[in-house]
């Protein structure tokens, strides 16, 4: 089974949902929170992505975005990095201070690492469509 390591007996639900035993693909794609993460990044963004497991999604995307000459494949690189690293780090708040960040405000932190990374990538050309969604001038 693919779970976090816990140790001293440690509760093993998840620390963002409380509900469910804390797996990668249950932390990352099938929590509550973390669904809700992923909707508000794939709304704000205009993107979509596969209901794929954890190793699965890592693989696809691998594959998906080889290319990172495309503005495009470099955002759906990014969006999979940021996101899955922002819902980690408030899985640690969690545990270690004891705080939490509501979905927006950690949506709204990937959007704008996302937007701030992109706004630096230069020579790589972006539509006027991406540049929008983004709020690039």
């Amino acid at each position: 089974m693919d779970r976090m390591h816990y140790t001293n007996g440690e509760d093993t639900n998840c620390r963002l949902c409380t509900r469910d035993p804390e797996t990668h693909d249950h932390l990352f794609f099938t929590c509550r929170y973390s669904l809700q993460v992923w909707k508000y990044i794939q709304a704000k963004t205009h993107s979509r992505w596969p209901n794929l497991s954890w190793f699965s999604l890592v693989e696809w995307t691998s594959r998906r975005y080889q290319d990172t000459k495309s503005i495009n494949n470099r955002i759906g690189a990014l969006i999979l990095a940021a996101t899955v690293y922002y819902i980690w780090q408030e899985r640690n708040r969690r545990i270690f201070q004891q705080l939490s960040q509501s979905v927006s405000t950690v949506g709204e932190a990937i959007f704008q690492v996302l937007r701030d990374q992109l706004m630096s990538n230069n020579g790589l050309s972006m539509a006027d469509g991406t540049r929008a969604i983004w709020n690039i001038p």
